[in-house]
Formats: structure tokens, sequence, C-alpha cells
């Protein structure tokens, strides 16, 4: 018997549609913005940002059905089943903080940045709401649906491992060169993706910083049956990656290769988020994720 569950190649006409759409959508885009009263983002647009909306087009367009016939059809299989939903997520939002606070006071100690604060109310709230929104869409995605449907083909370790090397390589599918000045041509879809590989490669430590991050939150979502934890830590990394810069500017210096510009690129970002994912693996190592 023909198992109805949908083929994992599916995913690749996620990819197809903006490698083969990408050029010509890009060429709209200036066209209209040449216009009059063409609108301002247009104008902004770069290549890289036409592929990665594009891409995310195709990935709801794919994702949707595929994820549906998967048998992710509820809060519960989305990761936000479960009781006290927002103990959970105020707990994980705690530590988040602690671990944004404990790498910020490291920064400030080892002179790698100066205390130099620029941002209002209205900063503030731009900042919240989007590490809020970052998190519970990659929660949801990743460690939600993703996450659940692998746990159904394969153990927990493996699962886990997956989805947190697909989380981080999707944050490298903007290579740089791609950006203002790029001449667009018919086959810019896969230069861009064949230039991802060597975009991984020049941001190892990031790339490493981003698995290590996904490892973590995979295993607290398996082993609590839902990503509210995960969305409060996340939540928090994320606000306090995009408020750093405004409260501070960054000199580097001797402490340049520990603490990185890019905070999710640091050894001292990759240490912290060890310490997270060996407390997450020892303590439900007890009990067993799901």
């Amino acid at each position: 018997m023909r198992d109805g569950r949908p083929s994992w190649h599916w995913w690749w006409l996620a990819l197809a549609v903006p490698v083969l759409v990408g050029p010509g959508a890009f060429w709209l885009v200036r066209a209209i913005s040449g216009g009059v009263g063409g609108p301002a983002w247009m104008e902004e647009a770069t290549f890289a940002r036409v592929f990665q909306r594009l891409l995310m087009v195709g990935a709801v367009g794919v994702g949707i059905p595929w994820f549906f016939r998967w048998g992710v059809r509820d809060r519960a299989a989305l990761g936000l089943g479960g009781e006290g939903a927002w103990r959970l997520f105020g707990l994980g939002l705690f530590f988040g903080v602690v671990i944004a606070l404990v790498q910020l006071t490291l920064h400030l100690v080892t002179g790698a940045r100066d205390w130099e604060p620029s941002i209002g109310w209205g900063d503030a709230a731009a900042v919240v709401m989007a590490g809020l929104g970052a998190a519970f869409f990659e929660e949801v995605l990743f460690r939600g649906a993703l996450l659940g449907v692998l746990l159904r083909v394969m153990g927990w370790v493996p699962a886990v491992m997956l989805q947190a090397a697909v989380y981080a390589t999707v944050h490298f599918l903007k290579p740089p060169g791609f950006g203002e000045g790029y001449g667009v041509h018919v086959g810019s879809g896969l230069t861009l993706l064949a230039a991802v590989p060597g975009h991984i490669l020049g941001g190892s430590a990031r790339w490493l910083v981003l698995l290590l991050l996904g490892c973590a939150l995979g295993v607290v979502a398996a082993w609590r049956r839902n990503i509210w934890w995960c969305a409060g830590f996340h939540a928090a990394i994320a606000a306090g990656a995009l408020a750093l810069p405004k409260l501070t500017d960054y000199e580097g210096g001797a402490w340049r290769m520990v603490c990185a510009k890019d905070p999710s690129s640091g050894f001292d970002g990759a240490v912290l988020l060890g310490v997270v994912l060996c407390a997450m693996v020892l303590r439900p190592a007890r009990r067993g994720p799901a």
C-alpha cells in the first residue's frame, strides 16, 4: 500500500520558485520603482532581498500542504499545545534575558564595547516586536512543525540535529555580493544558491552558534512537547541582538575574536549556548524527550 505522506522532494519546489522567477521579478520591481509614484521600498530592493521574499512565498506554498498531509493540522502539532503556556514562555524569556545580559556584561568589562545608548521608546518597541515576531515564526516552523514531523520518522537525536542544521543554514541564504550594483541575469538564482556554501564556510562561527541554538531549543521542544519555553528564550536572544548596536558602540580591540561585533558569531555566544545546550540535554536525559 502506497504511503500517502508527501515526499521530502517537494521542498525542491520551494527553491525552484526564487531560482526561476527571481530575475524576472527583480526586473519587474525595478521597472515599477522607476515609474512615477513607485513605492520607496521597491527603489531599495536588491536581488538578494527579492530572492528571499520569493523563497518565503515558495516555502509557504509548499509547506502548508506538505505539513498538512503529514498531520500538522492543529495547535498541538505546531507546538502550541500544553498547559502553562505563558508560564513556560516567561521562564524561557527570563533565561534568555540572563544570557543576553551576561554577554553584554562580558563585552563591556573587556572593553569590546562602550556603553553609548541611543534608543528611544519607538526603537525599543520595534526591537521587542521584531524579536517576538521572529521567535514565534521560527519556533513554530522549526521546533514545532518540522521537528514534530522528523520525530515521527527518526530518533530524537538525529531529528534535533537535522532541524538545527536546516535552521542554521536558512540564515545563510543571503550571501554577500548580490546587493546594490549586482548585475542580474537569467541564471542569478542559481548563482546565488551556489554562493551559499562559501558563505557558510566564511561565517562558520555564526553557523555553529545558530546550530547550537537550534539544538538547545530542539531538545527543549522535544522534551516539553511544545515550543513555549523556546519562544520566550528565542525572543529574548533575538531582541538582545537587535538592541545591542543601539545600546553600545563596538570597539573590538584585543577581544575581537572572543567578543565579535555580531553577537551571534562570537566565541562568547558559542560558549553560552553550549552551556545552555548541555543543561537542556542533561536535564531531560533523566526522563527522555518525546
